[in-house]
């Protein structure tokens, strides 16, 4: 689960609210903890160790906290617009709250997101690929199909468009894919059986009819 209960999250504010008069530095770290579940809980990692901002003035935290508070609405009514507008609102507040540091902040949050959605990217990219091999690998064409069981190309379209093939899907370009758990012998199995087929026929060729257990 990314974010605490609501609860949770309102006993973490409580907390930094009472400890900011009683020693700041144990508040500014529990304050970077709820300010982290706050990212967490819009999917967002981000790395608060990397960002520099200080411990707000207690009536700003109010104001965070209130911020805070309309995000977790926003999410529990599943409006992610407006959980995204209030998030923005927050960082904006965040960094408005510490004018020496405000554009660092905004920099800071920014290139942290803009590398999380790069690894997305990336990760997308490579599980599209493993799918696409996966898929290549999983069914037949019908003129591989055609090789396999002895018949044209035509008659094993036919039998796809007759449903002969269950799970036999054409794809958008038009182009029939056939499963291969609907047969018998594999693709590793099948080419090596025509290694000895061929290697019947050459010495078919060369010595007259044999069989494969002359080999």
């Amino acid at each position: 689960m990314y974010y605490r209960t609501e609860s949770d999250q309102e006993s973490l504010w409580d907390s930094v609210l009472t400890l900011y008069t009683i020693d700041k530095k144990m508040a500014f770290s529990v304050f970077k903890e709820t300010v982290k579940n706050i990212f967490a809980a819009m999917r967002v990692h981000l790395h608060i160790s990397e960002i520099i901002f200080e411990l707000p003035v207690k009536k700003d935290l109010y104001t965070l906290k209130h911020i805070d508070h309309q995000i977790q609405e926003a999410l529990q009514q599943s409006d992610k617009k407006k959980a995204c507008e209030m998030l923005v609102d927050f960082i904006d507040q965040l960094s408005n709250m510490h004018e020496k540091n405000s554009n660092t902040i905004n920099r800071q949050v920014m290139v942290s997101l803009l590398e999380q959605q790069s690894k997305m990217m990336n990760e997308n990219d490579v599980s599209s690929q493993t799918l696409h091999t996966k898929t290549e690998e999983n069914f037949y064409s019908p003129n591989e199909v055609a090789h396999k069981i002895g018949l044209s190309d035509q008659t094993v379209r036919r039998m796809c468009e007759n449903g002969k093939f269950p799970g036999a899907y054409k794809t958008s370009g038009g182009h029939w894919k056939i499963p291969e758990k609907l047969f018998i012998s594999t693709r590793d199995q099948d080419k090596s059986a025509e290694l000895v087929f061929e290697r019947i026929d050459i010495r078919n060729r060369k010595y007259g009819d044999i069989d494969e257990y002359h080999l």
